[in-house]
């Protein structure tokens, strides 16, 4: 199978060349860390890409500017919350300007509201930085805000296409021992019941509006 990244084919002489346009997030960012401060950390990539100090003193000002994590440039990583350890490890990877991030259950280890910051700020980089962010994930709260999904089970590909695509295929997510996001399961139940949901109803926000505009108008 061939394997093509920001339009190089993977071989063992293009894989540094591919590494380089890669970086990863990781679960634990503690796994990430090497630094004794905040900049430090941040900085290891740009070192071993021997950038000039000057040039590479900016970039880490930037990219901690970006994730919000300037004020904590001089902190030893060990002491942040997992969210704001989270940022510094994005900032670390947006750092060497990669094409691609791949997101390896980064999210997993965060509380409800700290998931939704760094998803937020993830998605908000992503648009920014005209960036292609691979996401690997369990939490399917968290696939349903994707442009695209792929279905895997046991390294077989299931299915390929939209959130919407794949949620609405109510055998496929039963056959893949998934669940439904809440959202489709209240969809789902109000269809059987025999309300009339608009296709365009995609998101909670907007199918609680439509709710509350049908209820008006009984």
């Amino acid at each position: 199978t061939l394997i093509n990244v920001d339009g190089i084919e993977l071989t063992e002489k293009t894989m540094w060349d591919i590494r380089d346009r890669v970086g990863i997030v990781f679960q634990n960012p503690d796994n990430q860390f090497v630094g004794a401060t905040v900049e430090d950390d941040v900085a290891f990539g740009l070192e071993n890409r021997q950038v000039p100090r000057s040039k590479m003193q900016t970039i880490v000002h930037d990219v901690l500017d970006e994730v919000d994590m300037l004020s904590f440039q001089k902190s030893e990583p060990q002491y942040l919350s997992g969210g704001q350890k989270q940022r510094v490890a994005i900032a670390g990877i947006l750092a060497i300007g990669p094409k691609l991030i791949i997101l390896d259950e980064s999210t997993s280890m965060l509380d409800p509201a700290g998931k939704t910051k760094i998803l937020s700020l993830i998605r908000d980089l992503q648009n920014k930085n005209g960036l292609t962010i691979f996401s690997i994930t369990h939490d399917i709260n968290e696939a349903v805000q994707a442009d695209q999904m792929l279905v895997l089970d046991k390294g077989k590909l299931l299915a390929s296409g939209s959130p919407k695509e794949i949620f609405e295929n109510e055998t496929l997510i039963k056959s893949a021992g998934l669940d439904l996001p809440l959202f489709y399961k209240v969809k789902n139940g109000l269809i059987k019941k025999g309300i009339h949901i608009p296709r365009e109803i995609n998101s909670e926000e907007k199918l609680v509006k439509y709710l509350c505009q049908l209820n008006s108008k009984m």
